[in-house]
């Protein structure tokens, strides 16, 4: 890859269940990813965005990542810290159509959860949020289940590709609890 280009992760949406993804380098499209796509020259969650950028702007992450990863296939979506969620790190809130149609979500992240933690948290909290909205749009939700096949599917591919740790329930429940008032 040459110096200053970066990898685009493409979701290939053959299978509406979305089961896999490839890296674009340098015009060879073929190969499925084998190394971690960047941010910037860096690891997504490299430590050193803690230095770098340790209180990132929410909307601009998921504009940032919208393109990058999810290849601009989610729509606007106001994305805000919320100073009252105390019992998870994030929710997506989707709306939807007289046919069923998700038509916006909104997506909240805990302030008072995340601002403590490293900013590795956030992005991935965000990201999962994301794989909601993702879901709603694409219709690809399973059933009766938030985080069923097609969530934990969706969430193994991004952490393989990524190096992220992206949680299929709140990986902060343990903090949660011993942050909640007695």
């Amino acid at each position: 890859m040459s110096e200053g280009s970066h990898p685009t992760l493409y979701i290939i949406l053959d299978n509406p269940d979305i089961s896999y993804f490839y890296l674009e380098e340098e015009n060879d499209i073929s190969s499925p990813p084998t190394d971690q796509l960047t941010y910037s020259g860096l690891s997504i969650v490299d430590p050193i965005w803690e230095t770098i950028d340790p209180n990132p702007n929410l909307q601009t992450l998921y504009n940032d990542f919208n393109e990058r990863i999810f290849s601009g296939m989610l729509p606007e979506i106001e994305v805000k810290w919320s100073n009252r969620m105390t019992r998870a790190t994030g929710a997506c809130y989707p709306f939807f159509d007289e046919e069923g149609n998700c038509v916006q979500c909104r997506i909240y992240l805990s302030k008072p959860i995340l601002e403590l933690r490293p900013r590795r948290d956030t992005v991935e909290t965000l990201l999962h949020e994301m794989i909601h909205a993702f879901q709603c749009f694409r219709k690809t939700k399973d059933e009766g289940d938030d985080h069923g096949p097609n969530f934990q599917n969706f969430v193994e591919i991004l952490n393989d590709s990524l190096g992220t740790n992206i949680t299929v329930s709140a990986s902060l429940e343990v903090y949660v609890c011993v942050q909640q008032p007695s």
